[in-house]
């Protein structure tokens, strides 16, 4: 993001609890070269200059184990407010083969690759001008070393004929113990994304499985696709995060009996934690709060230890 709600936090922990704030030290991790460079002109210009390091990491990396924070006993706290949505994921297909005592079932994992540009194909996807490739999915065995270990944790995700699988997300949860064992975390983001209306003019056909977990696909142009592969190239992918199954891969891959792991909607963590600071955004007339009453489709988990 832009550094403005790391500007918020700090100016509030220094106004509210001066001790406290002095013994802070606030990271924050990015991959984007050009937020990377933002939050370090912006925060570098604050009060809290001293205060912040600045991480320019792919988040895939992390997830497949090549570092992340220094090792450390030290209290952190990790916070990620709409970060889950943009992570990548990985579609896999579950299949039966043979028949009988024969049958087994197996899982593959969706690649993406490039088709030949025919009269057919160009017929096909004629409204996708912006398109110099074509693309389709394959699905192949599967064979990739992080999806495969996330999977023996959390086989649930298999359990559709077709998933989307929140391949990067799930790898940074289960390295962070083994950096930050005393890691508590808070992570907020939308749970769902309206279905697109079937009347939408000119959509394009779609190319792509539909799979639990679909995403939605925002284009600069300011319309909504329902197919990644049929959306324009600028497009924002956004994925809705199925909380419930991110906190019981916590629960299987970190086996603390310490760990507090909340899954609630964000309105009710606001009220809860917030009360007062909601009340001040309440209209006397109607009571309606934009913090409690506005992005219903939104939740959060708390990943808290209990024995602190």
């Amino acid at each position: 993001g832009r550094a403005t709600n790391a500007i918020a936090v700090l100016d509030h922990l220094q106004t509210s609890n001066p001790e406290l704030y002095d013994t802070v030290h606030y990271t924050i991790l990015d991959a984007s070269p050009t937020l990377h460079k933002f939050q370090k002109n912006l925060l570098g210009s604050t009060k809290h200059a001293n205060k912040v390091s600045f991480l320019h990491k792919d988040l895939m990396q992390v997830a497949e184990g090549k570092g992340f924070l220094p090792q450390s006993s030290r209290l952190t706290f990790v916070v990620a407010f709409e970060v889950l949505d943009n992570l990548p994921h990985d579609k896999i297909r579950a299949r039966k083969i043979g028949s009988g005592k024969q049958q087994k079932r197996i899982l593959e994992q969706c690649t993406v690759e490039e088709i030949p540009k025919t009269s057919a194909t160009l017929t096909l996807y004629e409204k996708q001008k912006d398109h110099d490739k074509i693309w389709e999915e394959r699905f192949v065995p599967l064979n990739d070393p992080l999806l495969k270990s996330i999977l023996r944790l959390a086989p649930g995700y298999a359990h559709n004929p077709v998933t989307w699988v929140p391949t990067v997300a799930l790898g940074l949860l289960h390295d962070l113990p083994k950096y930050r064992p005393n890691a508590q975390v808070l992570l907020a983001d939308f749970d769902w994304f309206p279905s697109l209306p079937s009347s939408l003019p000119d959509l394009p056909p779609r190319r792509s499985a539909v799979a639990h977990g679909e995403p939605l696909i925002k284009a600069m142009d300011d319309n909504d696709y329902e197919c990644y592969l049929s959306a324009p190239i600028l497009s924002d992918i956004l994925f809705p995060t199925d909380f419930h199954s991110i906190a019981d891969f916590v629960k299987r891959s970190w086996r603390h009996s310490d760990r507090d792991i909340v899954v609630e909607k964000q309105s009710n963590f606001l009220l809860a934690y917030g009360e007062e600071e909601v009340a001040q955004t309440e209209s006397w007339l109607t009571g309606y709060s934009p913090l409690i009453h506005d992005y219903s489709n939104t939740s959060v988990l708390a990943i808290t230890n209990t024995a602190s």
